[in-house]
């Protein structure tokens, strides 16, 4: 599950049952103040990690990053398409105001449950004001 803009949560596409708890677990929570778009799972038999889960989305304040899978010859031969993709992103991209960034995930990545998520780290405010300066510092010592 990913928010991808406020008060909008993507969620893969889940039996009636599980929905139903999902549904119930919200409204608790939330009331109506929630709304929730399915986005289809392109799981497979051999379902390893992550691989076909489009919901694992990395989400900024301006920028929506989405896994895709259709780009990898291992991912093709089971399953995943590109097609797929294209329509997971349109989806995305008319319920949310972000900009949508694909990224392509070898199946070498996803197989091994490693997402978007957990390869990235978000700062805020002065720490990331901070490490940014630090950055630019450091490069402008590296061309001298």
């Amino acid at each position: 599950m990913s928010f991808v803009d406020e008060q909008i949560l993507v969620i893969p596409t889940l039996d009636s049952e599980a929905r139903a708890n999902l549904d119930a677990e919200l409204y608790k929570k939330f009331r109506d103040d929630v709304t929730l778009v399915d986005i289809p799972a392109q799981l497979g038999n051999d379902q390893k990690g992550n691989c076909g889960m489009y919901t694992a989305i990395l989400a900024t304040d301006k920028f929506l990053y989405v896994p895709v899978f259709g780009n990898d010859p291992e991912n093709w031969k089971r399953g995943h398409s590109t097609m797929m993709d294209k329509m997971v992103l349109h989806m995305l991209e008319v319920n949310t105001r972000k900009t949508v960034v694909p990224v392509s995930i070898p199946r070498a990545i996803c197989e091994r449950g490693i997402s978007l998520r957990s390869l990235a780290w978000t700062l805020k405010g002065n720490v990331a004001d901070r490490l940014i300066e630090v950055a630019r510092n450091t490069a402008v010592r590296l061309m001298l």
